[in-house]
């Protein structure tokens, strides 16, 4: 059985992402995918292009937020969609990643769950039993 990478929970009006990773670099990784999970059924995207994000931050809770912010943003002008993400580079402050997915294509992506923002309300990364174990609340 594989191992899990996150969870759903709900949190009044808003939805809640748990997200697990043996480091920091597993967590934004698995965040990413997660993102695209609440979103629409990512078993049906194909791996055809390839997207690079970056996003800084103060901290890392709030690169986490800048970071899926910024990936939502992309999904919203770009109609991104990924089902894989590499973590090229992450420090603190910085994250480069590179993705690979395809376009939006409503016959075959319909949308599960519509995304506002990500918030900054919540947000943790904290060491876990097996790992890391992070936090967000997104807004629907």
């Amino acid at each position: 059985m594989p191992k899990r990478r996150y969870r759903t929970f709900s949190h009044t009006a808003d939805l809640g992402l748990e997200i697990f990773g043996k480091d920091e670099s597993e967590i934004f990784a698995h965040a990413g995918i997660a993102l695209f999970s609440v979103l629409t059924e990512i078993k049906k995207i194909r791996g055809l292009k390839s997207w690079d994000i970056q996003a800084e931050g103060h901290d890392w809770e709030d690169l986490l937020v800048n970071y899926l912010s910024e990936i939502l943003y992309r999904f919203d002008t770009e109609q991104m969609l990924l089902r894989h993400i590499v973590i090229l580079k992450l420090s603190p402050k910085l994250v480069v990643a590179r993705g690979r997915g395809e376009i939006l294509d409503p016959s075959r992506h319909p949308i599960k769950t519509g995304i506002k923002a990500v918030t900054h309300h919540q947000v943790s990364i904290q060491p876990g039993p097996k790992g890391f174990v992070a936090r967000v609340i997104l807004d629907i």
